[in-house]
């Protein structure tokens, strides 16, 4: 888990500390939370207010993108646009691997698809 702490103290920037799908801790989430108002919010995570950069090929915004599992752990999403943050039928999974409360696929675990969460297939194959 990456932690507000550690990032703080290697004073790197964010997103040369942590990679998308990397488990953080609450602060780190209520940091980005509380930065600037979020550019937009769903049930499970949000982007935050201002963008860290543009795509190259679009020209679009990219927001950093935050989530939170049913169990209550944060995760970051990665640098995504409005579109991909909130357009369910044309996104594929958001965080490509399973949560760590699947404990290598022992237990269901969760991850986050067109902006619900769901049973990470690889774990329901397993049952």
């Amino acid at each position: 888990m990456k932690t507000y702490k550690e990032w703080s103290a290697q004073k790197k920037d964010f997103i040369n500390f942590v990679k998308p799908g990397d488990e953080i801790d609450s602060e780190m989430f209520n940091y980005f939370l509380g930065v600037v108002p979020p550019r937009q919010m769903i049930s499970s995570g949000f982007l935050c207010g201002e963008p860290y950069s543009h795509d190259t090929e679009t020209g679009l915004a990219l927001y950093e993108a935050f989530y939170e599992s049913p169990g209550g752990k944060y995760y970051f999403g990665g640098l995504k646009t409005v579109r991909e943050f909130t357009d369910s039928r044309k996104r594929e999974y958001t965080l490509r691997k399973c949560c760590r409360t699947c404990d290598g696929h022992n237990r269901p675990g969760w991850i986050i698809n067109s902006s619900r969460w769901t049973r990470c297939p690889e774990c329901n194959q397993k049952k």
